[in-house]
């Protein structure tokens, strides 16, 4: 069986930080299964490349989401900077005994489909019904 790579959307110039958030699903290093569930120490650094080019360190810290409900899920704020191009990114973390990477596209939301359902048409037009 084989799994596709998680990917996360976010819209060119994000300005909100939970816009700017990118959620890496940890798993320990040692088997790739065990979901990662501890914290940090210090202010480890996850890996952002663009479009294939060498990795570089983002500029804000790796946080855990939430040990006790979200084991293994972590998450990295991206500066504005950081989605200021469109393409398509890949986020990482390997340290400390976790590994985790995600695909993350930058786009200006105009190719993203949301389907052909009443209410797709209304997300694509900016206002979802309740």
């Amino acid at each position: 069986m084989s799994y596709g790579l998680p990917v996360q959307y976010i819209r060119q110039g994000a300005v909100a930080e939970i816009d700017r958030t990118v959620y890496i699903p940890l798993v320990d290093g040692a088997d790739y299964v065990t979901p990662w569930n501890n914290t940090p120490v210090g202010s480890p650094k996850a890996k952002i490349a663009f479009d294939g080019a060498a990795a570089a360190d983002t500029t804000n810290a790796l946080t855990m989401t939430d040990t006790t409900n979200l084991p293994g899920l972590g998450q990295v704020v991206l500066e504005q900077e950081e989605v200021a191009t469109r393409g398509t990114y890949i986020v990482s973390f390997n340290q400390g005994g976790a590994s985790g990477l995600v695909r993350v596209v930058i786009s200006d939301g105009a190719e993203q489909d949301f389907g052909t359902t009443e209410r797709a048409q209304q997300y694509r037009a900016g206002r979802p019904s309740a």
